[in-house]
């Protein structure tokens, strides 16, 4: 597997943004530092300021996963383009721009779960997991105060609505 280019990335971006009639006036950048999460679209009131991908992405996910992470960042700035003054994170009007671009996950959570195992199988870290249903929903160089919340129960899990975590 060979891990896409800044160039490669940004035709990509460039080639999906103008299925849906827009430019892109925003730089793209690989991001060394993105654990948890695989892409990213930062805007203000002025419009998109940049775009992130995880270079985590690109070292361990497959070209569908990557193409479709990179697709659905487009979709978010294709709403901010089209219309900046609302979030539709990852709304009916989100799903039909997703549908619009040919973008398959929009939800932005069906690639995370199957690149986990990749992503953290060298990684000494404080692991959080929901005892309900398994999944991951933190990790953690040290022993911080939002792992120690989550174990007391201070938060709920998105995906079952339970707030009983444990540490492994």
């Amino acid at each position: 597997m060979t891990k896409m280019t800044i160039r490669e990335i940004t035709e990509l971006v460039d080639e999906t943004m103008a299925r849906a009639h827009c430019h892109r006036t925003f730089p793209i950048y690989i991001d060394k530092r993105m654990k948890t999460t695989l892409g990213l679209v930062r805007s203000n009131i002025f419009g998109i300021r940049e775009m992130k991908i995880s270079n985590l992405l690109l070292e361990h996910g497959t070209d569908e996963h990557i193409r479709d992470t990179i697709k659905h960042e487009c979709a978010h700035a294709i709403l901010i383009t089209r219309d900046p003054l609302t979030n539709h994170n990852h709304d009916n009007i989100f799903g039909k721009v997703c549908d619009e671009i040919g973008c398959k996950d929009k939800t932005g959570f069906n690639h995370y779960d199957e690149l986990e195992k990749a992503i953290t199988a060298n990684d000494n870290r404080y692991k959080v997991y929901c005892k309900h249903c398994g999944t991951m929903v933190y990790s953690g160089c040290n022993r911080s105060k939002k792992i120690v919340d989550l174990l007391n129960g201070k938060y709920k899990h998105n995906k079952c609505g339970m707030n009983e975590f444990e540490l492994r």
